[in-house]
């Protein structure tokens, strides 16, 4: 199959429809799937690629599971305004005290390298900051007079952001 006068896009798709997998004349690339197996650096890059990829699905669903647990166990919704009636401690609560904004925080920094984007580290730099201003000075007071002792064997037992090994 010879596909000089082809596009690139156009000749890795007519192989892969085909099933033959020859050698493109034009563009020098060894089409066959032997050529992937000959090049354990591709399948590194591949499989870094797939994992990383994984980092914006993985602060999704914390974020999700989080949501959960405060309409369900608490008895509210993350908003200020509609605040939860019981302190939460149990699901992703139980290892960090902050579980959605480390899930905001992942799917920002998965982005980042998924987009190979630098200013989405800074983007996520600063978001984090803004996490912890409001956490530091709203949120830990708030959750002090709203819940008391309760709050504060919590807030001993379990970090702010990441959890005890």
């Amino acid at each position: 199959m010879n596909c000089e006068w082809r596009r690139k896009s156009e000749c890795v798709a007519l192989t892969k429809k085909s099933g033959v997998y020859p050698r493109c004349s034009r563009h020098g690339r060894d089409l066959s799937a032997s050529a992937h197996r000959t090049r354990p650096l591709a399948r590194l890059r591949d499989l870094a690629a797939h994992i990383l990829g994984l980092f914006p699905r993985w602060g999704f669903n914390i974020h999700v599971v989080c949501v959960w647990d405060f309409a369900v166990f608490g008895r509210g919704t993350p908003a200020p305004i509609d605040a939860p009636k019981k302190l939460v401690v149990r699901g992703l609560y139980q290892y960090t005290r902050n579980p959605m904004y480390l899930g905001v925080l992942t799917i920002i920094l998965g982005w980042a390298v998924l987009y190979k984007a630098p200013r989405l580290v800074l983007y996520a730099l600063c978001v984090g900051l803004s996490f912890q201003c409001f956490i530091v000075f709203y949120e830990e007071p708030h959750l002090q007079r709203a819940f008391g002792s309760s709050y504060e064997e919590y807030r001993a037992r379990v970090r702010r952001w990441l959890p005890r090994w």
